[in-house]
């Protein structure tokens, strides 16, 4: 008997987030990402073969299991930024009626998030749906991840383009459904683009000569299998954080003297800002660097075209507020 059954395709995919609440596998409040372009799963069950004397064989004996990891990536377009939660650590909803706020600040190890406790890094949940919604045509493929801990965090624009996101995560754990998915209200509003940003060096000075920005922020985990009885890893340990904003620019004679003699060589630390307005009032990011140093400048000489500049900044310290229509990004 040949099996068959309708194809997976992806106008039915969907990927849902959530809220961890009580212990970080425990997933609560669904919510939209955003605009998700793709997302992947690295599942390791780490099967071991096991070969062993007196089997009078040449093949192997047996399979094992050792520890089980879970790593995934997610690429979207951001119609907010609500992952600054997960990537920083804490966020303070405020703001009612709309627009409401939603500041966002750093935690150390010497803190606990209100979520659950124990951890400095705030939890979240995911799920990934792939569902053929035709009457008696199957089964869905649903996976479902708790304790999903942010690794790498960047937010990338591109001249001309539409802001993106990548991040990077650790799970604790997996299941598998073949039942129903979880429903959530998509956000039909239009992502942020890369003309909807603006960089201040320092708050209040803008640059209008930048083609492409990068920043990416590293939690640089540390994800233990504990002797505990289990092949799940506990919760990840966040390491040293570390930022670096990448950004390339034509080069221009008003800007040439204060990158290069200022910061670079003369190695002054700055204060930077990342501002990006989509509504005014209603759908702005504000996101400052403090503590900034200007680790690496390139600046070759070409003999046609315009020239350009490629600008590495180190920040020591970040925040960010947020004005959107979501009323809470937290669970309480």
């Amino acid at each position: 008997m040949i099996k068959i059954g309708y194809k997976f395709v992806g106008d039915q995919n969907k990927l849902v987030g959530f809220n961890a609440s009580g212990t970080t596998i425990t997933n609560s409040g669904a919510w939209w990402p955003g605009i998700v372009t793709s997302h992947s799963i690295d599942e390791n069950e780490n099967v071991t073969p096991v070969r062993y004397a007196g089997a009078a064989s040449r093949n192997v004996q047996l399979f094992t299991e050792l520890a089980q990891t879970f790593d995934g990536t997610i690429s979207y377009n951001p119609q907010d930024f609500r992952i600054l939660k997960f990537v920083l650590g804490s966020c303070v909803d405020a703001g009612s009626p709309s627009p409401y706020t939603h500041a966002f600040v750093e935690t150390n190890n010497d803190g606990a998030v209100l979520e659950h406790p124990n951890t400095s890094l705030p939890a979240f949940g995911l799920e990934d749906s792939k569902s053929v919604l035709v009457a008696g045509s199957g089964l869905n493929f649903v996976r479902t991840l708790n304790g999903c801990f942010v690794k790498d965090f960047s937010l990338s624009l591109e001249e001309g383009g539409l802001a993106s996101c990548s991040v990077s995560y650790v799970a604790r754990q997996l299941s598998f459904s073949s039942g129903a998915t979880t429903s959530v209200t998509a956000d039909t509003g239009r992502p942020f683009r890369f003309s909807d940003f603006a960089v201040h060096i320092p708050s209040g000075t803008t640059f209008s000569n930048f083609k492409t920005l990068t920043v990416d922020v590293n939690n640089n985990l540390d994800v233990p299998n504990y002797l505990d009885g289990a092949r799940t890893v506990g919760d990840p340990i966040p390491g040293n954080r570390d930022y670096s904003i990448s950004l390339s620019s034509n080069a221009d004679s008003a800007d040439a003297k204060t990158f290069y003699d200022q910061y670079f060589i003369g190695g002054s630390t700055f204060n930077m800002m990342l501002l990006g307005t989509l509504s005014t009032g209603s759908r702005v990011l504000r996101w400052t660097f403090s503590g900034c140093r200007l680790s690496d400048m390139t600046a070759p000489t070409e003999l046609g075209g315009v020239q350009a500049f490629d600008l590495t900044i180190t920040p020591q310290i970040s925040d960010a507020l947020e004005d959107s229509s979501t009323f809470k990004y937290n669970g309480w």
